[in-house]
């Protein structure tokens, strides 16, 4: 099974709580409309912001999240591929958004970031004292149980060769299927490392002036999921998967080192359900 590839990890009971750390609730899957977040921006209570806590490593952990509102460009689209472009399945985005960025901390002494998606459970990645840590849920959110969700939180560099950040919870998959992206933390160690070797590449003056001037920097992406891909998480549940990575990848953009914050923008997202069929050529 999926834990016992796992050298190490903890099993938490993340729960949410206000803006001061009262407890609100057990029910950790929030989900903010775009009516809510026009109407609600800059109010208290606003949707777009959210509160929660968990004990992790002995330490009593608060994570204050927003909204990543950049993260699906305006006219996303998800395309569903059926062995080609014949038949293809096209549908805009649903009216709820689930994918936030912001800090995670300790009281004592700790502080540092959050790529987190909250459209079932926890699903993301936040760093503490230099180390990364994976935290996904265990079991599917239930808005009839008043139970904690467990959540599981795993090193990143300790994930094993073929682990998933997320792996089906139920829906239509198969036990030995494997993924078009076989190890996550991997692929975000050489996200990461293009980041690093671009920034050393920009002279150190243009570096200084960019970061003075401090310019957003936009990138729009289109994202490919493959027949294994799809295969292995659900038809249901690649869709969320990806995102959660790309909100991952989102946040690991907007670390202070880069000086100008970079924000990764999703404008469409293709699904092979079966490979692509190609034509013989003449």
């Amino acid at each position: 099974s999926f834990l016992q590839g796992l050298p190490q990890y903890e099993v938490v009971h993340p729960y949410r709580v206000d803006a001061k750390g009262h407890f609100l609730s057990n029910f950790v899957s929030h989900r903010v409309s775009r009516v809510q977040r026009r109407e609600t921006q800059g109010e208290p209570g606003n949707p777009t912001r959210v509160f929660y806590q968990l004990q992790h490593g002995g330490h009593n952990l608060h994570f204050n999240l927003t909204l990543n509102p950049h993260l699906l460009a305006p006219g996303f689209l998800t395309e569903r591929r059926y062995g080609g472009l014949e038949g293809a399945k096209i549908r805009s985005h649903g009216p709820s958004l689930c994918h936030f960025i912001g800090d995670v901390w300790d009281r004592a002494t700790m502080k540092g970031r959050a790529a987190i998606s909250t459209c079932d459970g926890l699903t993301g990645l936040f760093k503490l004292s230099q180390e990364d840590f994976f935290i996904r849920p265990l079991e599917r959110s239930s808005d009839e149980s008043t139970a904690p969700q467990v959540h599981i939180i795993y090193k990143r560099h300790t994930s094993p060769t073929q682990s998933q950040l997320v792996q089906p919870i139920s829906g239509d998959h198969t036990t030995n299927g494997t993924c078009g992206v076989k190890d996550p933390a991997a692929a975000l160690e050489r996200v990461e490392r293009q980041r690093e070797r671009w920034e050393r590449r920009q002279p150190r003056k243009r570096r200084i002036r960019q970061r003075s001037i401090s310019r957003e920097k936009w990138v729009e992406t289109l994202v490919v999921a493959d027949s294994k891909m799809v295969e292995y998480h659900g038809t249901k549940g690649v869709e969320s998967y990806v995102l959660a990575v790309m909100n991952i990848v989102s946040g690991l953009f907007r670390d202070a080192s880069i000086g100008n914050p970079i924000n990764i923008v999703v404008v469409r997202l293709i699904l092979l359900e079966k490979e692509e069929v190609r034509e013989p050529q003449l």
